[in-house]
């Protein structure tokens, strides 16, 4: 299991994300692409893409970010899909707490966290689990009008 640790929206909040053997895959390539950048998606100044940025390329590939889809639409679309994903006999696949949680959904003033600081590692193992599934789900869609990155064009 690779876990990743990054900052998350709360300035000082840390979130231990688990990655998919896609995604690895993905940041080496980046790397070769970007060198020795402190963050690997960003703009011509190396610092991190903003929300705004994301909506600006979705943009440029043509969709309506006030209609069709935006860069936080990507999290409610992995969200809505998990959970009402069900097994063979009817039960749900994956815990709700497990896609909160990777998606950064701390829950820090409830008595229940209070008690459990596990924190971000909580249901790590599941959410290792869940993070392959969605990538390997993710590359069923390949070839449906993906648009490669090429060095000069990865800002």
């Amino acid at each position: 299991m690779q876990l990743m640790v990054s900052r998350s929206y709360a300035r000082f909040l840390r979130q231990v994300d688990t990655l998919a053997r896609q995604s690895l895959s993905i940041l080496g390539q980046m790397r070769e692409l970007t060198g020795s950048r402190t963050y690997i998606f960003s703009g011509s100044r190396d610092k991190p893409l903003s929300n705004n940025t994301l909506n600006k390329r979705l943009r440029d590939l043509g969709y309506d970010t006030s209609e069709q889809q935006t860069g936080h639409g990507f999290r409610s679309i992995f969200s809505t899909l998990l959970n009402a994903e069900i097994d063979a006999n009817d039960r749900q696949l994956w815990d709700k707490d497990a896609v909160e949680l990777q998606l950064a959904h701390l829950d820090h003033a409830s008595t229940r966290a209070i008690y459990n600081r596990t924190g971000s590692l909580s249901l790590i193992g599941q959410r290792a689990r869940m993070m392959q599934h969605w990538a390997d789900r993710v590359d069923t869609m390949s070839g449906c009008n993906v648009v490669p990155m090429k060095p000069g064009n990865a800002a």
